[in-house]
């Protein structure tokens, strides 16, 4: 069912398929930079998505700005970075 899509973008390949394509109900997407998960984000109807921070090209802020103009879904942000003002 569509609001059972899940989306996950990160370009570490490990990570992405981390997440079966089909677990417990959720139908899994996965995008390897920002480009393509707006193209996956406007193609199919997603529930949330789980976004890596730092991609490479348009960045994972970037993603989530575009994103939040026309949809209010929960956005789960993924990053290696451990200063404090980036986890805030």
């Amino acid at each position: 069912t569509p609001e059972k899509n899940v989306l996950v973008v990160d370009d570490e390949t490990m990570i992405r398929e981390s997440f079966p394509h089909h677990n417990k109900g959720y139908h899994v997407f996965a995008a390897e930079d920002g480009k393509e998960a707006l193209e996956i984000f406007q193609k199919y109807p997603i529930m949330f998505v789980i976004l890596d921070l730092m991609l490479p090209g348009m960045d994972g802020m970037m993603v989530c700005r575009e994103i939040r103009k026309t949809s209010n879904i929960p956005i789960i942000m993924l990053t290696a970075k451990d200063d404090t003002f980036d986890k805030v």
